[in-house]
């Protein structure tokens, strides 16, 4: 079982106990029997989670995953019909033009999101309450999400899992291209194909063009396994030894190489469809040590528990039964939910794509989140650390700063692992006499103001 930094684990024993093990894959076949039996699944889970007796969490726009625990939430999987029944929280839309956000509550005002107070008082909170360097910045609304949330509740349904057990990502839709793409010739796909991306204009959005234009090329040929990994990974292993200091490096002796542990898994499956493997891989290892991870930290900081009714084990344990072409045919995510959830749902929500939490880290790193990049990402600090090459990182922030390449998942890791090594080390350096440092206090709870929770950063001269 996978653990975090604190030497817990990672994996929900939930989780472990709906018994999905590589001998969970088959290749029998299935028809039109499937969302039939899907159907009272997703009634037995229903029942187990006392659905309609929870409020609605839901990440990001309404999709297909979110929108079946809705209907579950509000009329059981009877035919639809519009009512204004059920506690339902989503969130809306950024203002790209000033970096703020206004996420939307259904039914609410909109949250208004003022970056330089999530900088100087919820970044803070989050590397207090994760309590180990964690780089998904889709953390950040499911703070304030849950925050919303627990206003009215103390328990509430997530769609967490949906695209994990119903192939939802566009990752299965790259791999499957992929497998069509290593069959042309060579000079379109080393040469002229990666010349194409890289002359694409860069992108400040979340996963714009040429970000997966980029990703594809420099991927699709690698085998399957390391394909797919490559594609979720923030840090490229040449960029990976190229961040790492000397002295990291050379204590690591070559175990730099992170694949091992989604190798391991998506290696007692490989002999399986290929989509079924990387849907069992990405469970084990994506969804139990990331996506759980942040919902489970983010709505505990505000004391609201979350179910995922869609891992429950009815649920899992038959959808992995299925062959992976009943789940993906063609190039169309999460199919056989949506097939399953027609006349249930309205049919705009089957036709959504694929939504998410879109943070603009890109931009607030270029404006509001700069001032952390020059204290916690300066040359002279990390050369104090010891863990990563200043002057790598210096050239990821000057390219990202410049708008020449998009390397901000890349500097968030950085720049969170760098808070959280603050707080480890308890280290309390402060910019010097350019009047931009960041004056360093205490940030106390929210509930509970006398309890000390680690430090706030707030801008001002240096001590």
């Amino acid at each position: 079982m996978a653990k975090n930094f604190a030497g817990t684990p990672s994996t929900p024993p939930w989780l472990t106990a709906c018994r999905l093990t590589s001998n969970s894959l088959t290749t029998a076949t299935a028809g039109a029997s499937a969302p039939e039996h899907l159907v009272n699944a997703l009634k037995s889970a229903s029942k187990g989670y006392g659905i309609e007796k929870r409020v609605l969490l839901l990440h990001g726009p309404v999709g297909s995953s979110k929108s079946t625990i809705a209907r579950l939430l509000k009329h059981g999987l009877e035919r639809y019909s519009a009512t204004e029944e059920g506690a339902v929280y989503t969130l809306g839309w950024m203002n790209e033009d000033s970096g703020d956000v206004h996420w939307c509550p259904m039914h609410e005002e909109p949250l208004h999101v003022i970056p330089e107070r999530f900088r100087e008082d919820v970044l803070p909170r989050l590397v207090h309450h994760f309590d180990e360097p964690f780089g998904d910045s889709s953390a950040i609304p499911t703070y304030y999400l849950s925050k919303l949330a627990r206003r009215d509740v103390t328990v509430a349904l997530g769609g967490d899992g949906g695209d994990e057990v119903f192939a939802g990502y566009v990752t299965y839709q790259a791999d499957k291209l992929a497998r069509l793409y290593d069959r042309l010739p060579g000079f379109l796909t080393r040469r002229l194909a990666p010349a194409l991306a890289r002359r694409l204009p860069v992108s400040d959005g979340k996963v714009s063009l040429d970000f997966k234009a980029r990703r594809f090329v420099e991927n699709a040929l690698l085998e399957p396994g390391r394909r797919h990994y490559a594609w979720k990974a923030f840090f490229a292993d040449g960029l990976k030894r190229a961040v790492l200091s000397g002295d990291v490096l050379a204590a690591l002796d070559g175990a730099s190489d992170t694949y091992q542990v989604f190798g391991s898994c998506y290696g007692r499956v490989r002999h399986h469809d290929w989509l079924n493997a990387f849907l069992y891989a990405d469970t084990k290892v994506y969804l139990a040590d990331d996506i759980l991870v942040k919902v489970d930290r983010m709505s505990m900081a505000h004391s609201l528990e979350v179910r995922v009714p869609l891992l429950d084990y009815r649920v899992v344990e038959y959808v992995f039964g299925l062959p992976g072409h009943v789940k993906m045919p063609g190039f169309g995510l999460k199919r056989l939910l949506k097939r399953t959830m027609r006349g249930l749902l309205p049919e705009g929500t089957l036709r959504r794509g694929k939504g998410g939490f879109n943070v603009p880290i890109p931009v607030w790193l270029k404006h509001e989140l700069r001032p952390l990049l020059q204290e916690y990402l300066a040359p002279d600090r990390l050369r104090r650390q010891g863990i990563f090459n200043p002057t790598t990182v210096s050239r990821l922030v000057s390219d990202h700063l410049e708008g020449t390449a998009d390397y901000s998942r890349n500097i968030w890791a950085l720049l969170v692992f760098s808070l959280w090594h603050e707080r480890q080390t308890g280290r309390r350096h402060v910019g010097g006499g350019s009047g931009n440092g960041l004056a360093l206090g205490t940030v106390v709870s929210e509930d509970d103001p006398g309890r000390q929770l680690g430090y706030a950063w707030r801008p001002g001269q240096a001590e």
